[in-house]
């Protein structure tokens, strides 16, 4: 079997690693720390625990008693009042996700790879990948060349080939400095609330609050870079932090008799994304490809969904070489959509917010109507919001831009306009709407990519298709056809009687609804 890698152990290595070892490559994790180690982004998504299922990993992940987060409690918006969201709003099959121990659960992760026959190698620190005409050739560890068929650079924020191949691209709408320290005691929220992080807006910047098991919270300062390191160098890191927790409302009660265990850390917190996720032989994930401000909880999330789409396309690449190419793009454009859409999420949170005036928010706000085209305003906020449910609820409780609101507004208008007209589907004629195409693709199926065929949006989330639908949407670009001529042109295709006759309308409802044809 081919072998395999793997730069870093954390969660994005470790489930790559597992995911692969499972489907009998040759895999082999470097980590240049030694397990376990300490780790913060604590706070999980149910996501997460829904892709860790893929792995295996799910099941020793919930038997590890860790804190239950059945959603996130929030000082933030209009005014300062305390909100909570819940993941069983909108999330049924997994009302709940964990806050973690970082130093239990990814070694829990990184075992669980040995477990599934991954070789793993700590203290062993890779300095280079070696690259020939851009073909990943194998690593370099303690000066000594060694040869794979695959790297899968999951090194976190050092992100190794990122820097080598002079790709890493900061961000500069999100240049913050975290704060953190962990405390014993205090108390936590009431009810369902008790293991939800608390995010509160403070003048400073923002205050996160997280309870982990053994009565431990950890707690942590989101603040505007160049602010905050005038202020720690007219006293420490320290005395500055704990001066913030004192001016916040919530988050001061909580920690009422909680006693600092750790020291005070701060740390760069600018958020960044490699301009290539992936090339010949050799992916990014995890940190290693991107980072984005950790608002939404997302690092974890966004660790394992990559290492997931990694795995199937690893897989894919030795398995179907005609597919490469296209299960690439796939993962190049999936990885990067569900990153950009947290980061368009994560402005529109500091844009939104007014409990607080203050420079940190005021510097992040956004305003007018020209921060967002009326179109790109939904489509760069909300794609996504059926998989991830809870990030409109958030959005709700700010002042949202005009134009996102405007937006928004419209498109639900014109969808209810359209399933207002769907009973006259039958006596309409169809075309196609504008700039979408079907275009062949890699499709991502658990394991593999396999070929497939998306409805193909500008701006908008690729939606796979059956070939019924192609059909019928290929038809329409060619012209004009109603009802009856489309029944009679998918029977010239070769498609039966009965999935015509139980097919054909809902198609068509479906694809009107949602914009992809017109009536004329």
């Amino acid at each position: 079997m081919p072998t395999v890698a793997v730069i870093g152990g954390g969660p994005a290595g470790a489930t790559a690693a597992a995911l692969l070892a499972k489907r009998r490559f040759t895999v082999c994790v470097f980590e240049s720390s030694h397990f376990p180690r300490p780790h913060i982004g604590e706070s999980l998504l149910p996501a997460t625990i829904e892709a860790l299922e893929f792995s295996g990993a799910a099941a020793k992940v919930r038997e590890a008693a860790f804190t239950v987060k059945n959603g996130a409690t929030m000082a933030w918006g209009v005014d300062h009042a305390l909100w909570t969201w819940y993941f069983r709003e909108t999330n049924t099959s997994q009302p709940h996700a964990y806050q973690v121990n970082r130093d239990e659960f990814d070694e829990l992760l990184l075992r669980h790879a040995a477990a599934c026959g991954a070789e793993i190698c700590e203290g062993a620190e890779v300095r280079h990948v070696i690259f020939e005409d851009g073909i990943a050739q194998g690593i370099e560890v303690n000066n000594q060349f060694h040869a794979f068929d695959y790297v899968i650079d999951a090194s976190g924020q050092s992100s190794l080939i990122a820097q080598q191949r002079n790709t890493k691209i900061w961000d500069q709408d999100f240049r913050n400095l975290a704060i953190y320290q962990y405390f014993e005691g205090g108390t936590h929220l009431d009810g369902d609330a008790t293991g939800n992080i608390l995010v509160e807006s403070v003048e400073d910047g923002w205050l996160w609050k997280i309870p982990l098991k053994h009565n431990i919270s950890s707690v942590g300062l989101v603040a505007d870079r160049e602010r905050a390191l005038a202020a720690i160098r007219l006293t420490s890191v320290e005395t500055w932090f704990t001066t913030v927790i004192k001016s916040s409302e919530h988050t001061s009660k909580l920690l009422l008799g909680a006693n600092a265990i750790s020291d005070c850390t701060a740390t760069r917190d600018w958020s960044y994304a490699s301009s290539q996720f992936t090339g010949s032989r050799h992916s990014l994930i995890g940190d290693a490809a991107c980072f984005i401000d950790p608002l939404f909880s997302t690092g974890v999330h966004l660790a394992i969904y990559s290492a997931t789409l990694c795995a199937a396309l690893v897989a894919t690449t030795f398995s179907d070489s005609n597919l490469e190419m296209l299960a690439r793009e796939s993962f190049e454009r999936q990885y990067r959509r569900q990153y950009e859409h947290f980061r368009e999420l994560a402005r529109l949170f500091y844009g939104a917010n007014r409990a607080v005036d203050s420079y940190f928010w005021e510097a992040r706000r956004i305003t007018g109507a020209t921060a967002y085209s009326p179109r790109a305003a939904f489509v760069r906020a909300v794609s996504g919001q059926t998989a991830l449910g809870y990030e409109r609820t958030t959005l709700s409780h700010g002042v949202l831009p005009t134009a996102f609101t405007l937006a928004l507004e419209h498109l639900e208008g014109d969808r209810e306009a359209r399933r207002t007209a769907l009973g006259e589907l039958t006596t309409c004629d169809f075309a196609l709407g504008k700039n979408i195409e079907v275009v062949e693709t890699a499709l991502f199926a658990g394991t593999v990519y396999e070929h497939g065929q998306v409805i193909r949006r500008e701006n908008l989330d690729d939606i796979p298709v059956s070939p019924f639908v192609a059909d019928i949407i290929a038809l329409v670009n060619i012209e004009t056809m109603s009802h009856m001529r489309l029944n009679a042109a998918l029977a010239a295709k070769g498609w039966s009687k009965e999935v015509i006759q139980t097919s054909l309308t809902p198609t068509l409802q479906l694809l009107f609804v949602e914009g992809v044809i017109n009536t004329t």
